[in-house]
């Protein structure tokens, strides 16, 4: 900024996804803090950086506020974004709000990654039955599990 150039939202964006590859969850935080002092308005990239860099660090609670938050700004929630919160619930073994947002997400048609991240969340959580029901429907829906899918299947 000092040399006249003015960050924009894709700037933004490009330093949240450092912070998520970093597992920098609280610069991430205050890269959207500092976002929106720019009188930048986030996206739901950002939201999703934001929300991944949670996710990897097991602080779920905030992958979900950011989630929220990006939902009260009417942003159009993508499947990625819901598959990290999906995955970050699992990963804080929060099974039953893994599935839940599993369930919300289903208008935006499901794929391989958002099944393995619910399979997961049941998998940590020994829910073995709620395991057999997503195999089963990933096969109805002609999906083919693959090894991640599998292995978080069997955990259960």
């Amino acid at each position: 900024k000092d040399e006249g150039l003015t960050p924009d939202v894709v700037t933004f964006n490009a330093l949240l996804n450092a912070c998520e590859r970093a597992r920098q969850w609280q610069e991430a935080l205050e890269t959207l803090r500092r976002m929106r002092s720019c009188q930048l308005v986030p996206d739901i990239v950002s939201f999703g950086s934001a929300m991944a860099g949670c996710e990897l660090c097991a602080r779920w609670d905030l992958a979900l506020a950011l989630l929220s938050e990006a939902s009260e700004m009417s942003l159009q929630l993508s499947l990625v974004a819901c598959s990290t919160a999906v995955s970050a619930c699992a990963q804080g073994r929060r099974w039953r709000w893994a599935m839940r947002l599993f369930e919300a997400a289903r208008p935006l048609g499901l794929d391989v990654t958002i099944f393995c991240a619910a399979l997961s969340g049941c998998g940590r959580a020994g829910c073995w039955e709620m395991s057999l029901q997503l195999l089963d429907e990933m096969c109805g829906l002609r999906m083919e599990p693959d090894k991640v899918t599998c292995a978080a299947a069997v955990a259960a």
